[in-house]
């Protein structure tokens, strides 16, 4: 578990807003314990005006999460829920899970002690791995109100953004088939630092590990009746 604290310039803790769980996995050849690889990249996101955080707490028995916000001044609260049916972690997604976290452990050695730690590191998670992905990979906090999360890995490698209101309603989904901002499988393809419902500011990251920053504008591609 680990704490969501408030602090003021020198460093002073003011309040703790939440406890949130850490989802370590244990991790071999001498380095304790990690972060989950499914839940890496999901974290409690502060907007851009740092006026209110955003949090996912997907403990829940039936079958839905909820996203819950605070402020500096209060603690996180259930701000709406969404229902979702859990997507199996099994297949070929299993595999690529299991063979990225392997490979990103291993990474730093070479012949047999990388294929060594390769399979340490395998064999480490496949117990703390789960059945099913979380519901949802990544989120940020619109500048406008607007919540925009993730959700999980799908089978086109399509990351599928959906945006809500601070009540709840589904205002839209934002596909994205393109880019990858890191190697790793259930990465995000773009790494979005502020979005509205008109526009997007993101970056990616070539080959080279060269990082772009790109400001896309958001269109429907609805038709009005």
């Amino acid at each position: 578990m680990q704490p969501l604290i408030v602090m003021d310039e020198g460093g002073v803790i003011l309040d703790t807003l939440a406890i949130y769980p850490h989802m370590p996995v244990p991790i071999p050849f001498g380095r304790s314990w990690g972060r989950h690889p499914l839940h890496r990249y999901l974290r409690p996101t502060m907007a851009s005006d740092g006026a209110r955080v955003l949090w996912i707490d997907d403990r829940h028995q039936d079958r839905q999460f909820v996203v819950m916000s605070g402020t500096s001044t209060s603690a996180l609260q259930e701000l709406f829920a969404v229902p979702y049916s859990p997507v199996p972690l099994a297949g070929r997604a299993r595999e690529r899970v299991l063979d990225d976290y392997g490979t990103r452990l291993s990474s730093d050695a070479s012949g047999p002690a990388a294929a060594q730690q390769y399979r340490e590191a395998v064999q480490a998670l496949e117990p703390h791995l789960g059945d099913h992905f979380p519901p949802v990979r990544n989120m940020v906090a619109g500048r406008d109100g607007s919540v925009w999360l993730l959700r999980e890995e799908r089978d086109d490698d399509v990351d599928l953004w959906e945006v809500y209101q601070y009540d709840g309603t589904l205002l839209m989904e934002v596909r994205v088939d393109f880019g990858r901002y890191l190697p790793s499988y259930l990465a995000p393809r773009i790494d979005i630092h502020e979005a509205t419902l008109d526009e997007i500011w993101a970056s990616t990251r070539s080959a080279l590990d060269e990082v772009t920053l790109h400001r896309f504008s958001v269109v429907s591609n609805c038709e009005s009746g």
